[in-house]
């Protein structure tokens, strides 16, 4: 139900080893993980000597360090440029606003809830949701024809969108892409239930 379902994802998706540690309660100043993660939020990511802990920066990290080509342009060039800006997007923008909504409407206990941030939130979305529908009509991935890590941070959100029932029936691509996200192999290998 977080975040971290994005590096859990792409790490599946570029078939690299990990180890995956599940935080069942918030972490405690001086804790273990606190040491890793400062703020005490997931993910975190410890590769060697190297600890990242912002989800973007982690993908980054990633991609940099492992990936051969396959889950984005080669760097310095007009595609890794737009694969970058959907990357980035798909977190300061896209998800942030639907964790507004979320959180409005059924995240937090009813008496915490802020009604009016939850229609902004949802007001906000949808221009935003009318751009990635433009973006996917006629493509099957968010940058043509092929998978890539722009598809882990984008198709996150709009998995998230649909269970939330956001995207509607005006737009056809995104819920087609939503659903397909959802059905990857690699992402119901991590969303399934134990």
């Amino acid at each position: 139900m977080t975040r971290s379902v994005r590096i859990h994802w792409l790490l599946e998706e570029m078939q690299l080893g990990y180890k995956l540690v599940t935080l069942t309660e918030p972490t405690e100043p001086g804790s273990e993980y606190r040491a890793l993660q400062p703020f005490g939020k997931v993910p975190a990511l410890t590769d060697g000597d190297v600890t990242l802990w912002e989800s973007t920066a982690i993908v980054d990290y990633l991609l940099a360090t492992y990936d051969t080509g396959q889950l984005a342009p080669a760097p310095g060039t007009p595609a890794a440029a737009t694969h970058m800006s959907w990357r980035h997007f798909a977190e300061a923008t896209l998800i942030s606003t639907v964790a507004d909504y979320a959180i409005n409407v059924f995240w937090r206990p009813e008496e915490m809830r802020v009604a009016q941030v939850a229609a902004y939130a949802k007001e906000t979305l949808q221009p935003l949701l009318d751009v990635v529908n433009l973006q996917l009509r006629g493509q099957s991935f968010i940058l043509g024809d092929r998978f890539s890590a722009a598809d882990v941070m984008v198709g996150h959100a709009a998995i998230s969108c649909h269970t939330l029932d956001l995207i509607g029936p005006e737009r056809a691509a995104l819920q087609a892409y939503a659903e397909k996200m959802q059905a990857r192999p690699c992402y119901k290998r991590i969303t399934a239930q134990p």
